[in-house]
């Protein structure tokens, strides 16, 4: 038992700094840059998170066993963002491109996925 907590508050402690260091740089980046809105880094990240963390608890399952929090409540909490995907998609998609726009030498690249359509940006999306 208190080997599954300390694995448990392992597990949160490594997640919660993994998933704090890339939010902290793009909005570190974004002040800086001045390019993207709170509310725009709040949509991306409510687009991203139940993938996130559909990664996390399938990945991570194993290492926090049947009883841990993710593998009880995790489906729980994708279900919260996941109601939440679709409205953030509009306001995600604008702070994407300005975040790929403020990165890329060359346009076309960017030009060429805005003409994608949602259904197949999306993935891309949430794998960044």
């Amino acid at each position: 038992m208190v080997g599954n907590v300390r694995n448990f508050a392992r597990g949160v402690a490594l997640v919660a700094a993994a998933a704090a260091m890339p939010a902290q740089a793009a909005a570190a980046q974004a002040a800086q840059a001045q390019c993207m809105s709170p509310a725009e880094v709040r949509a991306l990240a409510t687009f991203a998170m139940p993938s996130v963390l559909t990664g996390l608890i399938d990945h991570c399952a194993p290492e926090v066993g049947a009883t841990g929090f993710m593998s009880t409540q995790g489906r729980n909490l994708i279900a919260s963002y996941a109601v939440r995907k679709d409205s953030a998609w509009p306001t995600a998609r604008k702070a994407f491109f300005r975040l790929a726009g403020s990165k890329s030498d060359s346009s076309e690249a960017t030009d060429m996925m805005a003409k994608m359509p949602d259904a197949a940006l999306q993935p891309f999306v949430e794998g960044m």
